[in-house]
């Protein structure tokens, strides 16, 4: 199986089955209106900086330079997931950075609909709690699908129709 990816991570977050289907190429369904209004947001916002950038198998969705400081930019279109957001981009800077805490490098996760911007920080906590993400995140993909259990992504979720018809 392929490297566990940002996009993993932020369904590690969200839903267990989630992470299993998209580690198995089963495809949400991508004509989903919240898909697509994900993509929307994303080729409209922010047109200034360096667009999706690939750091092995995942896709940063922009980079910006400040003041000697590289900034990975993650762009949501709500705040409704904001713990997977945000471990999805701790992800990316845990990849550029090897891991390592101190280097020059800070994430900036995005929200246009929100007009919000909240500054994203690598530390010891986050590279544990990642390194755990990232182990359980195998022990799903090498086993049995999970059982679809219910919560409040479900009535907008691109795969609701393979879980709930």
């Amino acid at each position: 199986m392929n490297e566990v990816n940002g996009s993993l991570i932020w369904y590690y977050y969200i839903c267990k089955r989630e992470v299993w289907l998209l580690s198995h190429s089963i495809e949400a369904d991508q004509d989903d209106e919240n898909m697509l209004i994900g993509k929307l947001i994303h080729a409209e916002s922010y047109n200034r900086d360096k667009k999706e950038i690939e750091i092995g198998n995942s896709r940063i969705d922009a980079i910006e330079f400040q003041d000697n400081k590289t900034i990975v930019i993650e762009i949501k279109k709500s705040s409704k997931s904001i713990k997977a957001s945000k471990m999805q981009l701790l992800y990316y800077l845990y990849k550029i950075s090897g891991g390592n805490i101190n280097i020059n490098i800070k994430g900036m996760l995005k929200i246009p609909k929100e007009n919000k911007v909240i500054e994203i920080n690598l530390d010891n906590e986050n590279v544990n709690e990642l390194t755990n993400a990232i182990s359980d995140i195998d022990i799903i993909r090498n086993g049995k699908i999970p059982v679809a259990v219910k919560n409040a992504f479900c009535n907008k979720c691109a795969y609701n129709e393979f879980c709930w018809s």
